[in-house]
């Protein structure tokens, strides 16, 4: 989706406000059927582990554990609108430190971190650049991270008017595969899982703040939530998140928490 005018990042705030109400209006309509089972709220960019990693756990603990993805904005917006979640898995500090401030959070970790890419068609053959898909860089994790990596090379007001912005980075990737866009600003893991784009470059750390994925037990979680919470750090699903390119870091508490 794009919107043109100087009214367009309002525009897509408001949208993406708007798809965060939905999206927990149709969750929360859809009852658990009993109490033995936890939700886990997740970034878009982890889904494809985060669903190995829960279907892994509940083998193992018999404990059903239904999953939620969206932006890490969106899932912060329903978490304050009283979803029923156990853990939140963000794939920024920023939606963490704004729950924790309104004293929805417990304990915290680092989880993983990632990499920003360009990521262009596979079979693109033309080397001009006309449409660029990336995140809200208001709320989308990854459309920050590019935002401030563009900005730190001096390129952000130049390639202004060729972004389309996204809800989040698998719309963005998905904007790629489609050829609805030339290239498309995602993370490494979410390039990694397709067939249909290639890796243009790797934007070098420092470019923007630390991509890292805090992992939340909200405050609110069900008393088994903790075994949850601790799996997502034990060595079976750090080599899950590990095996779709996610980068471990030492499970040292986040910050605020």
């Amino acid at each position: 989706m794009k919107v043109n005018g100087p009214g367009r990042a309002l525009t897509v705030r408001y949208v993406l406000l708007g798809l965060g109400m939905l999206s927990l209006f149709i969750f929360s309509s859809c009852k658990r059927s009993d109490e033995n089972s936890l939700v886990v709220f997740a970034a878009a960019s982890t889904t494809d582990a985060v669903k190995e990693i829960t279907a892994s756990y509940g083998k193992s603990s018999g404990i059903q554990v239904y999953c939620n993805f969206a932006s890490s904005a969106a899932l912060a917006q329903q978490i304050q609108a009283g979803a029923d979640a156990d853990v939140y898995l963000s794939a920024n500090r920023q939606w963490v430190d704004a729950l924790r401030k309104k004293g929805f959070t417990g304990k915290a970790v680092d989880l993983v971190g990632n990499s920003l890419v360009v990521a262009v068609p596979e079979d693109l053959l033309s080397s001009e650049v006309r449409r660029i898909s990336i995140g809200q860089p208001d709320s989308v994790p990854a459309g920050i991270y590019a935002r401030q990596a563009l900005t730190k090379l001096g390129i952000w007001k130049d390639l202004e008017p060729k972004l389309v912005f996204t809800f989040d980075v698998r719309q963005a990737l998905v904007y790629v595969e489609t050829g609805e866009v030339d290239a498309g600003l995602v993370y490494a893991t979410d390039a990694a899982i397709s067939p249909k784009v290639r890796v243009a470059c790797v934007f070098p750390a420092g470019l923007s703040d630390p991509i890292r994925y805090p992992l939340v037990l909200l405050r609110r979680a069900r008393p088994k939530a903790e075994d949850l919470f601790r799996f997502f750090s034990s060595p079976s699903a750090m080599k899950i998140l590990e095996k779709y390119g996610f980068q471990p870091l030492a499970t040292e508490p986040a910050n605020g928490s």
